[in-house]
């Protein structure tokens, strides 16, 4: 059983079933079939069963022409060749890929929504065998630089933190911290007190006299309305 999902506005269809997809939670796995009720099954290795996965969005395939526009209409289209994708880096949403496209001789590389790589809408063309292979293999070392940028990346920060402790360790005066920043590295981050000053902060309590209001006034009064409405404040 094939499936193919017609865009309307291009004439070609393209083949979603047997792609590779991601699925929510940033995982991959690929679109084995349908089910009955429309629900992508998605199979995550070939020792498992296809399983329903709502969500799950099948990608482009190395050496297809791509169209992919941007999230919210913001931000240029980004029109070339498909190279792959990559789970975003730490820090960046669970639903936003970085992906790798060939404009022109230049490779693009951009983070942008899943829902936007939706084979079915994103896909455009197919390139000629011999560029296919040309896109694959420049792909294929696209990737390695990415993962040997990672390795040196996770190495140095694992150095940094290294010399951070043996300087705490050591008792090292701040010229380490300063020929950590000559160096391009960050110095070490340590606890400091910093006093605040408010202007005026006004607490409405019911009492008798303003003798009685001024000895009702608790932490929990000063807080309740400093936290209503922030006076100016600087540090002092």
């Amino acid at each position: 059983m094939t499936m193919t999902i017609n865009r309307p506005e291009q004439s070609e269809t393209v083949l979603v079933l047997g792609r590779e997809c991601w699925t929510p939670g940033g995982s991959s796995g690929v679109l084995h079939a349908m089910s009955e009720h429309g629900v992508p099954m998605v199979q995550r290795n070939a020792a498992t069963d296809a399983e329903e996965c709502p969500g799950a969005v099948p990608l482009p395939v190395v050496g297809e022409t791509v169209r992919i526009l941007p999230a919210g209409a913001e931000g240029p289209v980004i029109a070339g060749c498909w190279m792959g994708w990559q789970r975003a880096r730490e820090g960046a949403s669970v639903d936003t890929v970085a992906v790798r496209v060939l404009v022109g001789a230049e490779i693009v590389s951009r983070l942008v929504p899943i829902t936007a790589l939706d084979a079915a809408i994103t896909v455009t063309g197919v390139t000629s065998p011999e560029t296919k292979d040309a896109v694959a293999a420049a792909a294929s070392l696209s990737a390695q630089l990415d993962r040997k940028d990672t390795e040196q990346r996770n190495y140095l920060d694992g150095l940094v933190q290294d010399a951070h402790e043996y300087a705490d360790e050591n008792d090292l005066c701040s010229r380490f911290d300063d020929f950590m920043e000559n160096h391009g590295f960050p110095r070490r981050e340590r606890s400091y007190e910093v006093r605040i000053t408010f202007e005026d902060v006004y607490v409405t309590v019911m009492a008798e006299s303003q003798e009685a209001a001024d000895a009702a006034v608790g932490a929990e009064d000063v807080a309740h309305s400093v936290a209503g409405a922030l006076p100016p404040w600087e540090v002092a």
